[in-house]
């Protein structure tokens, strides 16, 4: 396999793309902040992500802030589903259901080119599997093994569309580290929580009592974000499960 020039896109420069990170990446220096689209959060952790196996270089991010907190609020839900599971196990401390974190305002000095178009009409001529590029349920084998098919052809990362978020959406997905090619990046302080399934938004507070919202969570952004006040008080944030 090799570039197929009708299946790509571009990573333009200066169009604004979105990521989430832990809140020790936010320091005083302007530097070290760059250091959020390196691609090393995907090699550490040990288990990959969608479109990595572990110890491969890749750097997530989204294309609107939407899909960027439904896209978090999956894996945070997740998390916390998995703490509950392991307490009976080897009694574990319960995590806390509010996590604060960073979302990231990013735009890049030059395009990336060569980003292949992971539509559902393109996927089979690059031999993915249209039916999992939408589903949102796990993180899959096949398309971990794809994306190192993908990089090998030449392609420089792949564009999908957003299996978590309700609100259509795509993320980018690039191989390699971008740390030297960030015009601009600003974080803003966000804060997510898991909620009830009670019509008005409930925080989820007593994991041995109360029922969980399995396809929504809240986030907020006290001190606003790219969209302005839209996520200044908690807002509800739907997600495919």
């Amino acid at each position: 396999m090799a570039v197929n020039l009708n299946l790509v896109t571009s990573v333009p420069a200066g169009t604004k793309y979105f990521r989430i990170t832990a809140p020790h990446f936010r320091s005083g220096n302007m530097r070290q902040h760059r250091a959020v689209v390196n691609g090393r959060g995907a090699f550490t952790n040990p288990h990959g992500a969608r479109y990595n196996h572990a110890n491969v270089t890749t750097v997530y991010l989204s294309e609107t802030v939407e899909a960027c907190l439904a896209e978090r609020m999956f894996y945070f839900h997740r998390e916390i589903i998995e703490a509950m599971e392991a307490l009976h196990l080897n009694a574990s401390l319960l995590p806390s259901f509010q996590k604060p974190s960073v979302l990231w305002e990013i735009e890049f000095s030059a395009p990336i080119t060569n980003v292949l178009d992971l539509s559902q009409t393109n996927a089979s001529a690059v031999s993915v599997f249209p039916s999992l590029v939408l589903n949102p349920a796990r993180d899959y084998q096949h398309l971990r093994d794809r994306r190192g098919n993908i990089q090998v052809a030449g392609y420089q990362g792949l564009r999908a569309p957003s299996a978590r978020s309700t609100q259509g959406g795509h993320i980018v997905v690039l191989f390699n580290g971008q740390s030297n090619n960030v015009s601009r990046i600003t974080p803003y302080s966000v804060e997510f929580g898991l909620i009830t399934p009670a019509p008005n938004l409930t925080h989820f507070a007593n994991h041995a009592t109360e029922a969980l919202a399995y396809t929504a969570g809240a986030v907020r952004m006290p001190s606003g974000g790219p969209g302005g006040t839209l996520y200044q008080n908690w807002t509800k944030v739907a997600f495919n499960h």
